[in-house]
């Protein structure tokens, strides 16, 4: 090695040692390697109110939004990425999702910097490097900063808001204003944030009264109005969004909440343990006896961030109906407990830097198996294969809320609830060629009715579902039947049913 290393060569050395560069450089090649593998969607949410509009708009910019009680503000931000996609010339549906899951994915890397300034003012410079790997390459992670739209989305105002917080720096009362205008936003993208906004809120007028009560100084009494102003004026946007789609003001918000306060539980129920159980895989067990206890005393240090995120748990714990994704926006300040209670581990006993060691190496094994998934393909593939072949003729897709998105725009689809009328009709043109999609399980009824109708069809091709699909229904059957297998059959119509 040269005496007089390059300029180059000392800035590199210089970045590595950085404790944030590295793991902004190594989060960047992983959500980008996740971004281009995904096909497809993560929640079906995910699909009929952001990438849906998105999509109907490149072709009508005039179409209604498909829900009057959800807020199309992210559906906006992905249109401008599918209009940005076409700027460079990129027209096929998988390509357009890959550049907005592309966008998301750089979007994500803004929360890395913040939780390590978080994760140090609350806990130190230790717990700051353990919590900004959890950020930047726990196992999920990559997959679902590239692909969990609504959730992730939230994610980087969410952990400034609480960042800026903490840390009041020489200007305060703007640093607290940021602070407030950043979790607001966050709530304008996921609205279940604001059980976390009036949490701060109440934690932070908790320390100021108890501090002022005793006499005690406390530069969160000179704080907490800018504070206040900064969430009102993220409130002032939410409203001026509903009045641009002709709504009342909150009208909105309001209708979220009735909407999911009279039919959440609609969509099915969980036991009111499945969050607890959740974030408890998140310490990869049996790894969580060791750590539960440290976490448990990095909590009691840093109220503002423990009390706001239990009272985010309580209350979806006691909705009935559950789904992991509604948890992944306080992952991050989840892991900043868990970066403290790791950070624990790298002391004497010489076991406990074996526990850490645990952690990341079993971390690492699940993290590219994860980043390489790509759910939902199985659906998407036989679809993109249809357009890719530009097929005119008149298919079929009988799976409810089929994906119109990869589709031509031409293209006729019939939807779940009404395959078995279709069937059971003559099919007319005779000699028309037909593309039926249908689940492999549980349709087996739809496929002998296939069978048995006027209509000759050719020997169909199955589309396997992506490994972390058929874990999900192992795990949970009953309400990941979407992520099952379908296959694709090319019919013909005739005259006469089909000979056995």
């Amino acid at each position: 090695m040269p005496e007089n290393p390059s300029r180059y060569a000392v800035s590199w050395q210089r970045c590595r040692q950085h404790p944030v560069a590295t793991a902004l450089v190594v989060g960047l090649l992983l959500r980008l390697v996740s971004a281009c593998r995904a096909d497809g969607w993560f929640a079906s949410d995910d699909y009929l109110y952001v990438l849906a509009p998105a999509g109907e708009w490149l072709r009508d910019p005039g179409a209604a939004f498909p829900s009057h009680y959800r807020s199309p503000l992210l559906a906006w931000v992905v249109y401008g990425a599918f209009r940005f996609g076409q700027a460079l010339g990129v027209s096929s549906p998988v390509g357009l999702v890959h550049v907005a899951y592309v966008s998301l994915g750089a979007w994500s890397l803004l929360a890395i910097p913040a939780t390590h300034r978080l994760a140090n003012a609350l806990f130190g410079e230790a717990a700051a490097r353990q919590a900004v790997w959890l950020m930047a390459a726990q196992a999920l992670m990559p997959q679902l900063s590239a692909r969990a739209l609504i959730e992730v989305a939230a994610i980087p105002l969410l952990v400034w808001g609480w960042a800026w917080w903490a840390t009041p720096g020489g200007r305060p009362r703007l640093t607290a204003l940021a602070a407030g205008l950043c979790v607001g936003g966050a709530c304008l993208l996921r609205f279940q944030l604001g059980l976390l906004a009036l949490a701060l809120v109440a934690v932070v007028l908790w320390q100021v009264w108890r501090r002022t009560d005793s006499g005690v100084h406390c530069l969160a009494s000179r704080r907490w109005p800018s504070l206040l102003v900064g969430l009102l004026l993220a409130s002032f946007a939410q409203a001026a969004i509903d009045w641009r789609l002709g709504r009342p003001a909150f009208g909105t918000v309001l209708g979220y909440l009735q909407f999911n306060a009279e039919h959440s539980a609609d969509f099915g129920r969980s036991p009111w343990y499945s969050y607890v159980a959740q974030l408890g895989l998140l310490t990869l067990p049996p790894l969580t006896f060791v750590l539960v206890r440290p976490m448990w005393q990095a909590a009691r240090q840093a109220a503002l961030l423990s009390i706001p995120l239990c009272v985010y748990v309580v209350v979806h714990s006691a909705i009935a109906h559950k789904e992991d994704r509604f948890l992944f926006s306080i992952w991050p300040l989840f892991f900043v407990l868990l970066g403290a209670a790791l950070a624990m581990q790298d002391a004497v006993p010489l076991w406990r830097r074996w526990v850490l060691r645990a952690f990341w190496g079993l971390n690492f094994a699940l993290l590219m198996p994860a980043t390489l998934a790509n759910p939902q393909n199985a659906l998407v593939a036989p679809l993109t294969a249809l357009r890719e072949a530009q097929v005119t003729s008149v298919r079929v897709v009988g799976i409810r809320r089929a994906p119109r998105l990869y589709l031509l725009p031409e293209t006729e689809v019939l939807h779940y609830d009404d395959v078995a009328s279709w069937l059971a009709a003559p099919p007319t043109p005779v000699g028309a060629i037909e593309w039926v999609l249908l689940r492999a399980s549980p349709d087996e009824v739809n496929t002998q009715r296939l069978l048995a109708s006027q209509r000759r069809c050719a020997a169909p091709t199955f589309y396997a579902p992506d490994w972390v699909d058929q874990v999900l229904l192992a795990i949970n059957p009953q309400h990941s039947r979407r992520r099952a297998g379908v296959w694709l059959w090319q019919c013909q119509a005739t005259l006469s049913p089909r000979e056995p």
